[in-house]
């Protein structure tokens, strides 16, 4: 039940950023529906587990262990509500809840397994979101592949805590929408918007910024 907790946690995690919100412990709280004063504790065994950092009154924010975790969890949770749908013919309004209960015992070769059996599908059937690869984070775009006007949800960011702190400095944070404005030729910087701010971005820069495109 430990085990089943903390996977609901990350998943939520997840699921915010993805969404372009900020992962706090007020929304955490929210998603799970859940009081929000037990949601420190976990976030504070989270922490030492390596899997979020977070200080009190700050935002969460995902590991690559944890983020691996994560993006796991939905990768079978949105398996199963293919599964659910498309072969076994639930109905949909019960196939959120129906996965919820199973995803946690289901394994990484089962889930790879089921994904085969369905020509490996993207995206799930309730709200239409992508199913996470399974290897990621390796596997998710970078805001250097994406095209001039598309969006994304930015998710993760790769680097040290030096390169985290500058980059968030000018406005690019887990949890926001960016949008390609601009593709400079030749190697040239990316300019993006997230929210009313326009940024120019280096290649090297936008490179380590992870994002799931929308």
């Amino acid at each position: 039940m430990q085990s089943e907790n903390r996977e609901e946690y990350l998943e939520a995690i997840y699921g915010l950023l993805e969404d372009g919100k900020e992962a706090t412990p007020t929304q955490i709280a929210r998603k799970l529906g859940i009081n929000p004063s037990s949601v420190s504790e976990m976030l504070k065994k989270l922490n030492t587990e390596g899997c979020v950092i977070w200080k009190p009154y700050g935002n969460v924010e995902l590991t690559k262990k944890g983020f691996k975790k994560a993006s796991g969890m939905k990768r079978k949770h949105r398996l199963l509500e293919r599964f659910l749908y498309d072969v076994l013919k639930i109905e949909i309004e019960k196939v959120h809840g129906q996965a919820c209960r199973m995803e946690h015992a289901l394994s990484d070769d089962a889930a790879e397994a089921l994904s085969k059996l369905m020509s490996h599908p993207d995206k799930c059937p309730d709200d239409n979101k992508r199913i996470p690869q399974a290897t990621e984070p390796e596997s998710l775009k970078t805001l250097t592949d994406l095209k001039q006007g598309e969006t994304a949800s930015i998710v993760f960011l790769e680097g040290g805590d030096e390169f985290k702190s500058r980059i968030r400095s000018v406005g690019v944070v887990e949890g926001k929408i960016a949008k390609v404005v601009a593709r400079e030729p030749f190697g040239g910087p990316l300019v993006i918007k997230v929210g009313a701010t326009q940024i120019t971005l280096g290649r090297g820069m936008a490179s380590k910024v992870r994002v799931v495109a929308r």
